[in-house]
């Protein structure tokens, strides 16, 4: 009777275990691979190489006393599948470890959807941006319009010297740099931000986001101040950590608008030890205490339907966490100041990485 028990209750543990959606395996003390359920079939397509290189993952981890490890494997013609490894350690009848459960989570469709909807909401900011991308895109062509006009003028008449059309010259080859920085910073900030995160210079990513808005911003009144100039190295995504930025001050100057016709957002920096704080400061009278500590949530506004979608703040909140750092608001004297904590790149690396350049 009760060896017949303990095969119904071994049976329907394995059952369980097969029914699960989540990938299983189970790696006894020797590394020999004792279970697998159905659904890790499916993550490693029955491939014995996805097999071998889940399990060298998980012996790492298991060894290493780590938990848990987002991983993406890559077999030769095939696509790249993200997988969130778990691991847990497997008891013996001591309660001793004996071997561990190795869990697998694919996160494949997820990383596309949100990379999508990273995209989806980057356009949407363009598109607010576009208005007064084309006012600043004026002043270049007003000044090479001008330039010429006068050019043309100072020969028509026989009054055109050396020194004059040089002048002019220099003028039409300077608003021609400025409208191609312009072009550049939306092209570069409205392509597809790729998955691998890299060294960058934080001073650079806010200097090319702040030329993004400040004149749109200066065009309904707000100031942008960028006191931020140290070069500091931090590893991410460069256009993914600008758009946190643009959302975040775009954010800022809304508040500041629903609340009086002028103010001035600032943007500053705060070293200590492995860290890097990225601040930006409104005057916008602050956040009402009930909105605070919902901010970063998804799908959460506080604007009328049609004029935002929500998904800035929790989008941004994504972003800095991948890059192992935090976000966080809080009201200052006669406004709101959102913080970004980032770790400090290996300053080592960091600087051949700026003497290379």
């Amino acid at each position: 009777m009760a060896d017949h028990q303990l095969r119904s209750a071994v049976t329907g543990y394995e059952a369980l275990l097969s029914s699960l959606p989540l990938g299983l395996m189970e790696i006894d003390r020797d590394y020999q691979l004792r279970f697998r359920n159905e659904a890790m079939s499916q993550i490693t397509g029955d491939s014995a190489e996805a097999s071998y290189l889940l399990r060298q993952r998980g012996e790492q981890l298991f060894e290493s006393g780590e938990t848990i490890d987002e991983y993406a494997l890559s077999l030769e013609g095939q696509p790249q599948r993200n997988l969130l490894l778990a691991i847990t350690p497997r008891k013996n009848d001591e309660g001793d470890d004996s071997g561990f459960w190795l869990l697998v989570t694919d996160l494949t469709k997820q990383k596309a959807m949100d990379s999508q909807l990273l995209q989806t909401a980057k356009l949407a900011t363009l598109g607010e941006m576009s208005t007064g991308m084309a006012h600043e895109l004026n002043q270049p062509l007003n000044i090479i319009k001008l330039a010429l006009s006068n050019l043309t003028n100072s020969l028509k008449k026989g009054r055109a010297t050396e020194e004059s059309i040089m002048s002019r010259l220099e003028r039409i080859d300077s608003a021609v740099d400025r409208a191609a920085t312009i072009i550049d910073h939306m092209r570069a900030f409205g392509r597809v931000a790729g998955e691998d995160f890299a060294p960058f210079n934080i001073a650079s990513a806010i200097n090319a986001a702040a030329d993004l808005v400040r004149e749109p911003m200066v065009a309904k009144g707000v100031k942008l101040i960028n006191h931020v100039e140290e070069p500091v190295w931090v590893e991410g995504n460069t256009i993914q950590f600008e758009q946190v930025l643009i959302n975040m001050v775009n954010n800022a100057r809304d508040a500041i608008l629903d609340s009086s016709l002028s103010g001035a957002v600032t943007l500053r920096q705060a070293l200590e030890e492995g860290f890097v704080t990225v601040t930006i400061e409104d005057t916008g009278g602050g956040i009402p205490p009930e909105v605070l500590p919902h901010i970063f949530e998804p799908f959460y506004t506080t604007k009328a339907v049609g004029k935002g979608t929500g998904l800035g703040g929790s989008i941004s909140f994504g972003i800095i966490q991948d890059m192992q750092g935090t976000i966080w608001a809080e009201n200052v004297s006669g406004g709101a100041k959102i913080s970004i904590r980032l770790p400090i790149f290996n300053r080592e690396k960091a600087t051949a990485l700026e003497i290379g350049q």
